[in-house]
């Protein structure tokens, strides 16, 4: 995990990667409660009775009521419309007509006539016949009939280099000299995982030796050159229990060089 100073003490700390750049990184509780809060508005008059009312910043937008009285009678308050596809005059709330798409039609079935309602489509692995919105075919330009169908349209179309999640694939043979220096990493780490501390006698296994720099990364091609000794070399390797390893695989964890 990247590290970053906090933004009250400076103190080093640990934070996502999605954290990078955004302010209000802070070490502990004590610093985020030293961060000066934003200014309160200015008071805004009720929407209802016209008495002002103290906003915090989250109130910036939307009606002001002063009390749960004045919001129940704003939400009782019915106004006059248009229906937009029979042309009938209709009440409706005046809370649910604030947004353009709101409170403009009479019924769901003009709804469904404007919008083109639901209909029957193929599901595009088995076939089957399902019914859909049209912002869901929008959406989703092959739709399935169930999460098992997902799966196989995902597996089909989003594995290999389709994924977008795609890093090289999996490499099985690490060279000539992968079985020593596994074993040699194991033995300097005692036979203990680095990350959690679990040791191979607790797991009833062998641990996982992890490549710091990606296999992959140094370009082994079998018979053609040697780049193998140096991925292989102890200072890239570190011994991790399969739970951890997957975790740093996917980037929810990461091996920090002093634990080496």
């Amino acid at each position: 995990m990247p590290i970053i100073a906090c933004s009250i003490c400076e103190k080093q700390i640990f934070v996502k990667p999605c954290r990078i750049g955004k302010a209000g990184n802070y070490c502990s509780a004590a610093c985020r409660a030293k961060m000066p809060r934003p200014p309160k508005l200015p008071p805004a008059p009720c929407a209802v009775c016209g008495v002002l009312v103290a906003r915090n910043p989250s109130k910036r937008k939307g009606a002001i009521y002063c009390s749960r009285a004045c919001s129940s009678k704003a939400q009782q308050k019915r106004v006059a419309r248009i229906c937009q596809t029979c042309g009938t005059s209709f009440e409706v709330a005046e809370c649910f007509t604030r947004g353009e798409r709101q409170g403009v039609y009479c019924s769901d079935a003009c709804r469904q006539k404007r919008t083109g309602g639901s209909r029957n489509v193929p599901c595009a692995v088995c076939g089957k016949p399902i019914r859909r919105k049209p912002n869901q075919l929008h959406r989703y330009s092959e739709p399935c009939c169930s999460a098992r169908c997902t799966g196989v349209l995902h597996s089909r179309d989003r594995s290999g280099a389709d994924n977008p999640h795609w890093k090289g694939g999996y490499q099985e043979y690490y060279g000539p000299n992968w079985p020593r220096q596994r074993n040699a990493a194991r033995k300097r780490d005692k036979y203990r995982c680095q990350h959690c501390g679990a040791s191979e006698k607790k797991l009833g296994r062998e641990l996982d030796v992890h490549h710091i720099q990606p296999f992959r990364t140094f370009g082994y091609v079998v018979g053609q050159n040697e780049t193998y000794k140096l991925a292989n070399e102890l200072t890239n390797l570190i011994s991790l229990c399969n739970v951890c390893h997957q975790a740093v695989e996917c980037g929810r964890a990461s091996v920090q060089p002093y634990l080496l």
